[in-house]
């Protein structure tokens, strides 16, 4: 089990990742770079690799400034004792919740493609599924574009089939908005 926290009311700021041990209730720190902020931490479906988004901290703690480092999140992947630490060939962007495809060949990861206009719903941006492919080392869109008014978690079903904790595509017009999404 994954656990993450913050030492600051903001998310943004000072957070680590701890392994959870239920046989002895102990929490492990993971020994990361102290230079970055690690968020959206998953277990590889064999339970022997993590992967997670490292992000630059916030130094100011303004909107501005927390906008910048999550525009700045990086994919990394390591073994579950901390060795292997590699930064994914992945562009830098607003990333979140990557997974590890069942055979761990694929990982599949949200990014928040776009800002959305002030008047269109609470959330700052829309969302695509990305995944990029450890053996050609490619990255692109899952299926899309599809921009959803906003994404939570994703999962893979199969080595082709992901299901998404998501709101909506923007341009499906058939099903009418929530009012807190205007």
């Amino acid at each position: 089990l994954i656990s993450e926290y913050s030492d600051a009311f903001t998310p943004y700021a000072n957070c680590s990742l701890l392994i959870y041990s239920l046989r002895d209730h102990s929490y492990k720190r993971l020994d990361l770079p102290t230079s970055y902020d690690y968020v959206g931490a998953n277990f590889s479906p064999s339970g022997e690799q993590i992967v997670f988004v490292r992000q630059p901290p916030s130094k100011k703690g303004d909107h501005a400034d927390i906008k910048n480092s999550y525009a700045n999140g990086e994919v990394v992947i390591m073994n579950r004792d901390g060795s292997g630490y590699c930064v994914l060939p992945i562009p830098r962007n607003r990333i979140l919740f990557p997974i590890l495809s069942p055979s761990g060949e694929k990982l599949a990861y949200l990014v928040a493609s776009s800002d959305k206009p002030r008047s269109r719903g609470m959330h700052i941006a829309f969302f695509e599924i990305w995944e990029f492919d450890f053996k050609s080392g490619e990255h692109q869109l899952f299926a899309g574009p599809i921009n959803f008014y906003h994404a939570a978690v994703i999962s893979y079903l199969s080595e082709s089939e992901i299901i998404a904790g998501a709101i909506f595509p923007e341009h499906t017009g058939t099903v009418e908005r929530p009012d807190y999404l205007n």
